[in-house]
């Protein structure tokens, strides 16, 4: 098989995760180390998209890969009068094969500027492509596959779609419009016809909203601050756990068999969701030492507040106490090695 998942042993966290959304008994358990079945392994990518230290990847297209095909990709598109909305469509490989024809995007209006690059499946797209795309130019993202019981790899297009809403969740809060990403999940049976239908109409949509506040010819610095935060925070263990596990904790439950109500861990999520935001804030605003009083009137986050997140942030080995002026200490983030 091309395209089978690989662990990087020296990152696993040994959560457990990855064995728990296995859907082919591909992860195993031996000498007390997660392994990878080559045999059993699908390739679906769903583990490498959800597993929350970054250790799992597809052997033949790794999240570097990706990132780097989506950069050269959108360094190919200009900024245009009239307004022509630079697109980077995500498209599941099967859905690709079976009706989804991405040579038809040359019919629709103002396709110039639309790029497409595959996944195995919808459950290999990872938050953090959505947020690089974007970061590199893109006025929208539009994510394609299939609907329901056609997806080829036993619902693994489910847990993108839980996903989906945290991704637009993540824009809000990064002062972007939700509407500029769009998951749309197709019968295979209506795909041919309706991915122009749906793809036009996002296009439309990009029309009304205008360039990207990042892609302008003179960007907005706190647009792209705040996104690059949003992109640190989905870095992050804890948020990526939670999003990982929440179609797993809603059908299957807890160790202890309990099923929390989806409001109940859609709390949860978004709570988690702000405060990982924040600390992301904090750790990008700390490339130079800086006091509690001075991040805070910097990010507008209250100063009890980022007390709390420096305490986290400390315990994570993130930040450190830099130095001491007059009365308030300094703190400044961790060069990673």
């Amino acid at each position: 098989m091309s395209r089978v998942a690989v662990i990087d042993l020296e990152r696993c966290a040994d959560c457990g995760l990855c064995y728990r959304l296995r859907k082919y008994e591909a992860v195993r358990i031996e000498d007390s180390e997660r392994k990878i079945d080559i045999g059993k392994c699908s390739g679906c990518g769903v583990c490498t998209s959800s597993c929350p230290s970054l250790a799992l990847t597809l052997k033949y297209l790794p999240h570097r890969m990706v990132m780097a095909r989506v950069k050269a990709l959108l360094r190919t598109t200009k900024l245009k009068e009239p307004f022509e909305p630079r697109v980077l469509i995500f498209a599941c490989d099967w859905a690709s094969r079976r009706g989804v024809d991405l040579g038809l995007v040359r019919k629709v209006p103002g396709s110039t500027n639309i790029r497409a690059t595959k996944l195995t499946c919808m459950g290999a797209l990872d938050p953090i492509f959505v947020i690089d795309a974007l970061l590199a130019g893109a006025d929208g993202v539009f994510a394609v596959g299939c609907a329901g019981e056609d997806c080829n790899f036993l619902g693994s297009n489910l847990v993108t779609e839980a996903k989906a809403r945290w991704i637009a969740r993540l824009l809000e809060v990064a002062g972007l419009e939700k509407a500029r990403f769009k998951l749309t999940l197709l019968p295979l049976m209506e795909a041919r016809e309706r991915f122009l239908d749906e793809l036009g109409s996002f296009i439309s949509t990009l029309r009304e909203l205008g360039p990207s506040p990042i892609s302008r010819p003179e960007p907005d610095l706190n647009v792209k601050k705040r996104l690059e935060a949003v992109r640190e925070a989905l870095s992050s263990f804890r948020l990526r756990l939670l999003l990982g596990c929440e179609n797993y904790l809603l059908s299957v439950g807890n160790v202890y068999g309990e099923k929390p109500r989806p409001e109940e861990i859609g709390l949860v999520i978004n709570n988690a969701l702000i405060a990982e935001y924040e600390r992301a804030q904090i750790l990008l605003a700390l490339k130079e030492p800086k006091s509690v009083r001075q991040l805070a009137a910097e990010l507008g986050i209250r100063p009890d507040q980022v007390l709390r997140h420096l305490v986290v942030l400390r315990a994570r080995r993130q930040v450190e106490l830099y130095g001491i002026v007059g009365t308030s200490p300094l703190y400044k983030a961790i060069e990673e090695v």
